[in-house]
């Protein structure tokens, strides 16, 4: 639940557009869908788009720009600009 909040505290200054969200396909005892209607929920006007991966590759796409925020398990030291 501390992961999902964090991802929805991330992005809860948007209006409007696009968050891409990435997880992997079994985020554990986390509730992604209930997280991602209740920000749905707040943010009406904000298109979210769910990528599903590895954590290797989510964090990467996090790196390079390609995904806002991901729930995901470091595999090994994580890039400068992902936290």
């Amino acid at each position: 639940a501390r992961a999902a909040r964090t991802a929805v505290d991330a992005v809860s200054g948007l209006l409007g557009g696009v968050v891409t969200v990435g997880s992997e396909a079994c985020p554990g005892v986390l509730n992604l869908a209930a997280a991602l209607a209740a920000f749905r929920h707040r943010h009406p006007a904000v298109e979210v788009r769910l990528q599903v991966s590895g954590s290797e590759a989510l964090i990467e796409d996090v790196a390079a720009g390609r995904a806002d925020v991901a729930i995901a398990v470091p595999v090994g030291p994580l890039p400068r600009n992902v936290v």
